[in-house]
C-alpha cells in the first residue's frame, strides 16, 4: 500500500533534482504492491486522468486497464457524481481545501454494466515532477453494504412485528386491531393502501369486504374502493380467495398481468400495480384476509412475507380473545338487563300485592280499632301499635319498590328520579347530598337514564356503608356529544384492592357501574385517597 507521499530521492551530484534512477526503482516497487492489492488503486492527475490502475480495479469496474488508463476518472462514477467531482477538484486546486474527509468515505462507483457499486475511498496526494497526483485506494463493499441492509430490513421487521402486536393488543375492538395492523403494514411495506376481507360462514363459504381501510391518498383510491366493497369473493377466487384457500400469503408483482384478479375486468381504473394479501388465522381457519396495494411495481419480498405469517397468526390471537371479551361484555349486558327486568318485575309484585296487602290489613285494623269499646284500653293500645306498624312497613315497601324500579324514571325522567333518590337517601342516611343538574339535559334515551340511575344509586349506597363521609355531591353537566356525571364524597377514601374490584363489597359495585357503562360505549374513572373520593362517568349522547 502507498504512503501519503512518494520518497522522491535527490542526485548525488545535484541535489536539488531527483534521482531518475532511485525514483524508477520507487515507482516500480510501488507497481508490485499495487499489482498484489485486492483493493482497487488508480492515480489522477490534477485533470482528473487515470495514469494509472491496478489489476484489482477490473474486477470491481469490468473495464480492462488499457480501457481505463488515459480517461477521466469521472467514468468510474455516476452521473450525478461528474459534476461534484470535478468541482471539487477545482476548488482544491485553487484553495487547497477539501471537499470531503479523504481517510475514508463510502461513494457509489460505476460498473461498465451500469450498476452501481459501493466503494469505500481513501485519497493520498503527493507530487511526480513537480505536479500534484493523488492516489486512490478503493474496495468492494457490496457484501458489506448487503449485509447491513439485510440486517437494517430484518430489524425492521422485527419491529413492525413489535409494533403490531402492542397496538393490536391495545385496540379497544377487533376493528380497531384489524385498522391498526393495516397502516402498520402500510407504513413499513410503503403500500398506498390497506384492506380487509372477512371469511363468512355458509355453504360454500365465501369473503365479503368490509369498511376497514388505511390509505395515504384517500381520494385517488375512492372509485378502486367502491369496486372492492362490492366485490364478494369465492374460496380461491382472486387475491383474497386464494389467500384464503391456502392459509399463506400470496404476492402479485403486476396485478395487470395476473389471471386470477377479477377485479381486473372492471372499468374502474384500479391505479395499483403490486398486490399482497395474508391471511388472519383463528383456531387454524382463516378468519380474515388483509390485502395491500402499492402504486409501483416491485419483487416479492421475502422478508416481509414470512413476518406477515407470524402477523396473522398474533392478529388472530387478539381478535380470538376480543371476541371473547366481546361476548363476555354482551352477556354481561344481558344480565344486566336480565337483572333490571326482575328488579322491575320485584318492583311491580311488591307494589301491586304486597303493598295491597299491607293497606288492606291497615284498614281492617283501623275497623277493627273503632270497633273495640274505650273502656279496653289494653287491647286499643295494641291495635293502635299494629296499625302503626304496618304503616311502616307500607312506607318501606313502597321505598323498596320504588328504590327496585321508580316508575318517575319513565314517567318524569332523569332528573325528578334523582331529586328524589337524595332526598330519600339524605333522610334515611344523615348524608347531606347538593345537587348541579342542568334543567336543560332534559329526557335522556331510556338506557342512558336507567344506567344514571344506577351509578348514582350505586355510589350512594357506598358512601352511606363505606366512607363514612356526611356530604357528598352530586354533578351532571353535557359536555360536547358527551354527558357526565361526578359524584365526590369527603370521606376516608377507597382501599386498592377494592378499587380494582378484586375485593367484595364496593369493589362488585364497581364493577358493575363499569360494566353498565360499558354497555353503552362510556367510560368509569375513579380517583381516591384520604381526603375523599371522586367517581366520574362518561357517556355518548349519540
Amino acid at each position: 500500500m502507498p504512503n501519503d507521499r512518494f520518497d522522491v530521492a535527490k542526485s548525488q551530484d545535484d541535489p536539488s533534482k531527483p534521482d531518475v534512477d532511485a525514483l524508477r526503482s520507487s515507482e516500480t516497487r510501488f507497481r508490485a504492491l499495487a499489482e498484489s492489492a485486492s483493493d482497487a488503486i488508480a492515480t489522477i492527475d490534477i485533470r482528473s486522468r487515470i495514469l494509472f490502475v491496478n489489476r484489482a480495479a477490473e474486477k470491481i469496474f469490468g473495464y480492462s486497464i488499457e480501457e481505463m488508463v488515459g480517461r477521466e476518472i469521472t467514468m468510474l462514477m455516476p452521473d450525478y457524481l461528474r459534476q461534484v467531482h470535478k468541482a471539487a477538484i477545482a476548488r482544491y486546486t485553487e484553495t487547497g481545501r477539501k471537499h470531503l474527509d479523504w481517510a475514508r468515505i463510502q461513494l457509489p462507483g460505476l460498473h461498465k454494466d451500469g450498476r452501481e457499486i459501493p466503494v469505500e475511498l481513501s485519497i493520498a496526494e503527493h507530487s511526480e515532477g513537480g505536479e500534484k497526483r493523488f492516489t486512490g485506494i478503493l474496495r468492494d463493499v457490496s457484501e458489506r453494504v448487503a449485509a447491513e441492509e439485510t440486517l437494517k430490513r430484518q430489524t425492521a421487521v422485527i419491529q413492525l412485528l413489535q409494533q403490531v402486536a402492542i397496538a393490536a393488543n391495545q385496540a379497544d375492538t377487533v376493528g380497531d386491531a384489524v385498522t391498526t395492523t393495516l397502516r402498520k403494514v402500510c407504513e413499513h411495506s410503503g403500500a398506498a393502501l390497506g384492506h380487509a376481507y372477512f371469511v363468512q360462514d355458509g355453504s360454500p363459504a365465501r369473503l365479503v369486504p368490509s369498511s376497514l381501510w388505511y390509505t395515504n391518498n384517500r381520494d385517488k383510491f375512492l372509485p378502486f374502493r367502491a369496486l372492492t366493497e362490492a366485490t364478494i369473493f369465492q374460496i380461491g377466487e382472486g387475491l383474497p380467495g386464494r389467500v384464503a384457500k391456502n392459509s399463506t400469503p400470496v404476492w402479485i408483482q403486476d396485478i395487470a398481468k395476473d389471471t386470477n384478479f377479477p377485479r381486473n375486468r372492471s372499468s374502474v381504473e384500479l391505479s395499483t400495480k403490486t398486490a399482497f394479501a395474508f391471511p388472519v388465522i383463528v383456531k387454524g381457519e382463516v378468519t380474515a384476509v388483509l390485502e395491500f396495494f402499492s402504486e409501483n411495481e416491485s419483487e416479492p419480498d421475502e422478508n416481509l412475507l414470512e413476518a406477515l405469517k407470524s402477523i396473522g397468526a398474533q392478529l388472530g390471537r387478539v381478535i380470538e380473545r376480543k371476541r371473547s371479551e366481546e361476548s363476555l361484555r354482551h352477556l354481561s349486558a344481558r344480565l344486566l338487563r336480565s337483572q333490571d327486568e326482575e328488579r322491575r318485575r320485584l318492583g311491580r309484585e311488591l307494589h301491586d300485592s304486597v303493598g295491597q296487602y299491607l293497606a288492606a290489613l291497615q284498614m281492617n285494623l283501623d275497623t277493627l280499632s273503632e270497633m273495640v269499646p274505650a273502656t279496653n284500653s289494653d287491647v286499643r293500645l295494641k291495635l293502635s301499635e299494629s296499625s302503626d306498624l304496618v304503616r311502616q312497613s307500607l312506607a318501606e315497601t313502597r321505598t323498596l319498590s320504588y328504590l327496585l324500579h321508580p316508575p318517575l324514571l319513565e314517567d318524569t325522567g332523569l332528573i325528578p328520579t334523582v331529586r328524589w333518590l337524595v332526598e330519600g337517601f339524605a333522610k334515611r342516611s344523615g348524608i347531606d347530598v347538593t345537587m348541579e343538574i342542568p334543567s336543560e339535559i332534559g329526557r335522556l334515551k331510556p338506557d342512558i337514564e336507567l344506567m344514571l340511575f344506577r351509578v348514582i344509586q350505586e355510589c350512594l349506597t357506598n358512601i352511606h356503608r363505606h366512607s363514612g363521609s356526611k356530604s357528598a355531591s352530586i354533578r351532571i353537566e353535557p359536555s360536547g356529544s358527551n354527558l357526565t356525571l361526578e359524584i365526590k364524597d369527603k370521606g376516608k377514601g377507597m382501599s386498592p384492592i377494592i378499587l380494582s374490584g378484586a375485593g367484595l363489597g364496593a369493589g362488585v359495585g364497581i364493577a358493575g357501574m363499569s360494566e353498565r357503562l360499558g354497555d353503552l360505549r362510556g367510560t368509569l374513572a375513579i380517583s381516591s385517597d384520604t381526603s375523599g373520593t371522586v367517581i366520574r362517568a362518561s357517556v355518548p349522547l349519540i
